[in-house]
């Protein structure tokens, strides 16, 4: 078997070796390149680039083929071993063309003689002689490890067309002269022609810094050190411009790159990582890296001070302040240094620890008395000495800190202080001094802007100053554009403060109609919207649409509201779901002996309107609806707010529950369905005993769906639960009286009335009383007759004091209901002549009495005049 493997072996060979004899030694080199370019996967670039690829490749593959295969020889030429049969084979085919002293102990002889020559009897030379050695001998290029095919990783520079190289020299001289917008345009085409070129995204950089786009400038820089990802200096570089243009979000990426990229791990970059990672609250972490700059090594003084300022960021003041303590432990605690004073100051004010700031503050200042009082350290010092002594109450203290300071302070280098000083104010309640210091903020850089304002106005309308504080936001509206939400929340603000001015109401109308007109709509029921900005957003629709209601602008008023209804009663319902989940576990837990854990859970997010809001505003919205005649909207609202009331129900939120019955109830006999209306009633009044209203509209439902007589075992069963209940008495009454039974109505209402202290505090009481009696003496007999008739009239004389325009009413009705049309047409004259605006309606109600009174007796001009005069709107 050996043998024929051999026997075959040599038969390739001899192949091999006729095709070295007819095509050269240089085609049998490059015999394979077929095979290696049969397995080159296509890539997503042009023709004319892979092209190109493939031979620049081929060419450095060859160079490396050469410079192995030369090693490759040289590792041979030190073998003592005979020379192979393979060899001798090859010998006998070429004969002289491959000489033996090129093989064995005696080649480095030949290789000295014919260095770089050609043989005497030899065709081919000594370079091609040693090429085919090494393929004989399996050490060739078809038993190498294949290349990797592909994009290659690096960019290459002779591959950039030469209409980007000359116009990148065109931005270069554009941004030398200053002409910044220019060279933006002309790089802008450089990068669309050569994608890849680094150089045009860094200039495009410093172009966009010369503009003032910092955030532009950073990302186009990023894109440059992305394409050298392994230059440290450019990302250290991009770091520092991100720390100074406040871009922390960038600055991570950037310090992250040049840590990586950095030969050595230098705490300085973890730190200055750590500080960016603690101002965009990713706390973890900043801790980490806090972590990783304390094991690098010992922190000293200052560095430990800067790690407490980023444990100030995180929140963490205790730790801070553990820090701090520490290191005041190793000083001299009479002569505590400021740089570690005034940070201890700070976040004891933080704290509210205002009596441990004020003795550190003031140990302090004492001793640095006669140090520069210029200097921004101990006018900080002195800040917080002020801020504690205020807080505590020290008001003599207070105004001999920061009196001086108002006099002396540099504004400009100083304006946070200033701020800080006046929002402590406003916090203690001295407003005045609070707007001393807010209005010398105004025309600082950085701080006059729209917050100063309002502030300056909060503080205005507090004291009494409300034209001031309305002008400060007229001219705030003026500075910002109307797609702005500070727009919308200045003019609300304006919108309340005109409320309480005279002669306001047009301005405000004027206000709310540009509002709507202009007022673009910001939304706040999207996923990726931040719960805090989405309470924002909704609150100020929420007063505007009070506002809008205010001034009788009710379409608005519900296009505003009914947005908010909606998803506010989903996302209740979403919060109560939770908390179900959450008690059923914590039951389960309780159920198998673990322990329960009474904390809140994060994951419960606290719903966006509270249910009060919800509910008030859902009846409002409701009531408005119906007058639009918007019935559709109704029921889907109703639909929406119920679904939150399933189940069981706490005491409060069964009330709310029946609400939403009333209301479904109403709209039932709105649309005639007067069954269901009485069904609904009926569970509304059994759950809410003690509202007349529900109760009047009760025996509407009733009446009108012939259930009138039906409804008293209804009633009297309530009553077995609760005897002594003083509406349902009086719906017993009512309902006897409806059905005839007056002398039943009768008993029940003076068994109230027996109850009552006093007959004036009953008009209602003492009203039915006396119109049953009307009732009843009218089917009686004619001797009884007139006694319940005095009886009516004296119990309705009871009822209201002799000059309410209830009773003139009234009484206009009974004179009415008898016959007596000379005393009705004076008692109801007497009713529309009335002086009290309160009572419109039932001054309508007297005129259209009386108009009827008119037409019946023939007097049809009178009764024309009355209705044009009072019931034509």
């Amino acid at each position: 078997d050996d043998d024929d493997d051999d026997d075959d072996d040599d038969d390739d060979e001899v192949k091999t070796l006729e095709e070295v004899e007819t095509k050269g030694a240089a085609a049998l080199v490059h015999s394979d390149e077929d095979d290696s370019e049969a397995n080159l996967h296509s890539s997503s670039e042009e023709e004319e680039e892979e092209e190109e690829e493939s031979e620049e490749e081929e060419e450095e593959e060859s160079e490396e083929e050469e410079e192995e295969e030369e090693e490759a020889l040289e590792e041979e030429a030190g073998d003592e071993d005979p020379e192979s049969e393979i060899i001798k084979r090859a010998e006998s085919l070429l004969g002289s063309q491959i000489p033996t002293t090129t093989f064995g102990n005696e080649r480095e002889e030949s290789e000295g003689d014919d260095k770089g020559g050609k043989d005497e009897d030899n065709d081919l030379d000594l370079a091609e002689r040693k090429r085919i050695q090494a393929i004989y001998e399996g050490k060739g290029r078809k038993f190498r490890k294949r290349r990797r095919v592909g994009r290659p990783k690096t960019f290459r520079e002779n591959k950039v067309p030469e209409a980007a190289i000359m116009k990148q020299g065109e931005a270069n001289m554009l941004y030398a002269a200053g002409e910044y917008e220019e060279a933006a345009k002309v790089l802008i085409e450089v990068v669309k022609l050569a994608p890849s070129m680094k150089d045009s995204y860094y200039t495009l950089g410093l172009v966009n810094e010369a503009l003032g786009n910092h955030r532009k400038a950073v990302e186009s820089m990023m894109i440059a050190a992305r394409l050298s990802s392994k230059d440290h200096d450019l990302w250290y570089d991009l770091a520092v411009k991100c720390e100074e243009a406040q871009l922390d979000d960038k600055g991570i990426v950037c310090f992250t790159q040049a840590i990586r990229t950095c030969s050595e791990k230098r705490p300085e970059l973890y730190l200055r990582r750590a500080s960016m990672y603690a101002n965009c609250g990713m706390v973890p972490k900043a801790l980490k890296d806090i972590q990783t700059v304390e094991q690098l090594s010992a922190p000293n003084t200052d560095v430990k001070i800067f790690i407490s300022s980023l444990y100030d960021k995180m929140g963490k003041y205790d730790k801070a302040i553990q820090i701090l303590l520490d290191l005041k432990k190793g000083a001299n605690q009479s002569t505590l240094p400021l740089k570690l004073a005034l940070p201890l100051t700070h976040l004891y004010v933080k704290k509210e620890c205002f009596a441990d700031a004020m003795n550190i503050a003031e140990a302090c200042l004492d001793r640095l008395k006669e140090e520069d009082p210029g200097n921004g350290a101990i006018i900080e010092l002195k800040v917080n000495a002020g801020i504690s002594a205020l807080r505590i109450g020290d008001k003599k203290k207070a105004e001999s800190y920061l009196g001086t300071i108002y006099e002396e302070m540099n504004l400009k280098s100083h304006a946070e202080l200033f701020l800080s000083v006046a929002d402590n104010f406003y916090t203690v309640g001295n407003v005045e001094a609070a707007l001393k210091f807010y209005e010398k903020l105004v025309g600082i850089k950085d701080y006059d802007h729209i917050a100063l304002y309002i502030k300056i106005a909060e503080c205005q309308q507090s004291v009494n100053k409300v034209e001031e504080a309305a002008q400060n936001y007229r001219l705030i509206l003026s500075r910002i554009k109307p797609s702005m939400l500070a727009y919308l929340e200045v003019s609300i603000l304006l919108a309340e403060l005109l409320q309480k001015l005279s002669d306001t109401k047009e301005e405000s109308l004027a206000l709310m109609d540009k509002l709507e007109r202009d007022m673009r709509v910001f939304e706040f029921m999207g996923v990726d919207i931040h719960p805090r900005e989405q309470k924002k957003i909704c609150g100020l629709y929420i007063r505007e649409a009070k506002l809008n209601l205010r001034h009788d602008r009710h379409e608005r008023f519900v296009k505003l509201i009914l947005p908010i209804l909606h998803f506010g009663w989903n996302d209740s319902k979403s919060y109560f779901q939770s908390r179900s989940r959450r008690r059923q576990k914590l039951k389960e837990e309780s159920k198998a002996g673990g322990k329960q854990q009474r904390k809140r859970s994060k994951n419960v997010k606290a719903p966006l309107v509270s249910e009060d809001d919800l509910f008030i505003y859902s009846i409002e919205c409701c009531k408005w609806l119906m007058h639009m005649k918007e019935v559709e909207k109704v029921k889907e609202l109703l639909a929406c707010a119920s679904s939150c009331f399933t189940g069981k129900t706490r005491t409060r939120r069964s009330a709310r529950k029946n609400a939403f019955r009333f209301l479904w109830a109403i709209l039932d006999a709105y649309e005639g369905d007067n069954e269901k209306a009485y069904s609904q009633m009926r569970t509304v009044c059994a759950g809410a005993t003690n509202s007349n209203v529900l109760w009047n509209f009760f025996f509407q439902t009733a009446r009108d769906s012939g259930m009138a007589h039906h409804s008293g075992r209804y009633i009297a069963r309530l009553r077995q639960g609760n005897k002594s209940n003083k509406h349902l008495m009086l719906a017993f009454g009512h309902h006897n009286f409806l059905v005839g039974n007056h002398l039943v109505a009768l008993r029940e209402y003076f068994k109230l009335l027996q109850k009552s202290k006093c007959c004036q505090e009953e008009p209602l009481l003492m009203m039915c009383i006396a119109l049953t009696y009307m009732q009843y003496a009218l089917g009686t007999r004619e001797d009884k007759k007139m006694m319940l008739i005095l009886k009516s009239f004296s119990f309705m004389m009871e009822a209201y004091p002799s000059e309410a325009v209830e009773l003139q009413y009234n009484v206009g009705r009974l004179y009415h209901q008898i016959g007596c049309l000379q005393y009705a047409v004076k008692c109801y004259t007497s009713c529309i002549n009335s002086n009290d605006s309160s009572t419109t309606s039932i001054k309508r109600s007297a005129a259209h009495n009386l108009a009827l009174i008119y037409n019946a007796t023939g007097a049809h001009e009178l009764a024309a005049d009355t209705i044009r005069s009072h019931l034509t709107i």
